[in-house]
């Protein structure tokens, strides 16, 4: 008789503990909102603290005072754009003058485009791009495919039947 086989026992499955040294905690998420607030990048402040990004929108998700904090601090970084962008239009910024490969002197440099978008944002009404439609258009843009293909078609039989 044949000798019985011995059937390996598996090891049993430990439970994984929490992970304490990544975990999301109140110390980490304090480092994100200030990253954030600097950055405005939750992707970059996610990874800065050793955390992603995906973790950050589970805890924005789950915890509305944790969002509340995140908006904030997505202001706070906003603001400092404008700022930014404010001072590059108005005060201006300085660039090098070149000759031979040396810099000679500076110029003040003022941007045109960033002072039309910050006209455009803060007085909408005043400095939007305006767009003039005449006519009296009624029912839905299929509807006006429609008649165009129908208007196609007659034209193309009108110039078939004066041919011959």
């Amino acid at each position: 008789m044949p000798a019985a086989k011995k059937t390996a026992k598996r090891p049993k499955k430990k439970r994984k503990k929490p992970q304490t040294r990544w975990a999301f905690t109140d110390s980490r998420k304090a480092k994100f909102l200030k990253l954030l607030a600097e950055t405005g990048n939750i992707s970059f402040s996610a990874k800065s603290i050793g955390s992603g990004p995906t973790t950050v929108h589970r805890h924005i998700n789950e915890d509305p005072d944790f969002k509340a904090l995140v908006d904030e601090a997505k202001e706070i970084a906003a603001d400092a754009l404008e700022a930014e962008a404010r001072r590059r239009a108005v005060e201006g910024v300085r660039r090098g003058i070149y000759y031979q490969g040396e810099r000679v002197d500076t110029e003040l440099h003022f941007s045109d485009r960033m002072l039309e978008i910050l006209l455009k944002a803060n007085k909408p009404e005043k400095f939007r791009e305006r767009f003039e439609h005449t006519g009296h258009l009624t029912g839905t843009f299929t509807d006006y495919v429609i008649e165009a293909n129908k208007l196609d078609k007659k034209e193309g039989d009108d110039n078939g039947s004066q041919e011959g």
